[in-house]
């Protein structure tokens, strides 16, 4: 008999149901995580959207700041002498993406060492919005591989070899990747001389 119901109590172990918290409105997320419990149409858990800002969609010049939108936020992007801070002006073409005219580099629209772009990230209410995975696609400049700039983040300076005509993300770190930094403002400057870039679009994550 003692062996019947050791028997029993093993299949009975074995059926036992498993329990944990139910999702009330069949949305995937249970209701211990689910800030709506009873709202299918939303979950209050933080979902990463990648935005994709084009900085090449008209010709317009000598602008001290300009905006990008994509869905509801905006980047403002501006520039600056990476020697002694004064201030630039920013321009888009068509044919190449940003550019800019700021220290030394004033001959052309090419981002040169002298010239550092700032860029700032803000939500439709105008306050500054934390993003990370900065990627940018070159545009134009450089024309070969070799070529380097130093992006800031958080105040570290990553040193990228950047993809010409290509897409330059975190992995393209010497000295570390920056995917994960998370940030509302970075800025980038061509670091060696000779290494002038124009930027076609900036790609930022952010999390709703």
């Amino acid at each position: 008999m003692n062996g019947e119901l050791g028997s029993i109590s093993t299949l009975i172990d074995s059926v036992a149901p498993v329990y944990g918290s139910p999702d009330s409105d069949n949305d995937g997320v249970a209701n211990d995580q689910d800030l709506f419990p009873q709202d299918p149409t939303q979950t209050g858990v933080a979902q990463q959207v990648e935005l994709t800002f084009t900085l090449n969609n008209s010709n317009t010049y000598n602008q001290s700041v300009m905006n990008f939108v994509s869905g509801d936020y905006t980047l403002s992007v501006s520039s600056e002498s990476s020697v002694n801070g004064t201030p630039g002006t920013v321009a888009i073409q068509t044919a190449y993406g940003l550019g800019s005219k700021a220290g030394s580099g004033t001959g052309n629209w090419k981002i040169s060492e002298t010239e550092k772009i700032n860029f700032e990230l803000k939500n439709s209410l105008g306050a500054l919005v934390n993003f990370q995975d900065i990627k940018f696609t070159m545009g134009g400049w450089p024309t070969v591989a070799g070529d380097q700039a130093i992006l800031n983040v958080n105040g570290i300076d990553y040193i990228s070899l950047l993809v010409p005509s290509g897409v330059t993300d975190g992995s393209s770190g010497t000295n570390g990747d920056w995917s994960t930094e998370q940030a509302s403002s970075f800025s980038l400057v061509p670091s060696s001389i000779g290494s002038e870039i124009r930027i076609s679009s900036i790609n930022l994550t952010v999390e709703e």
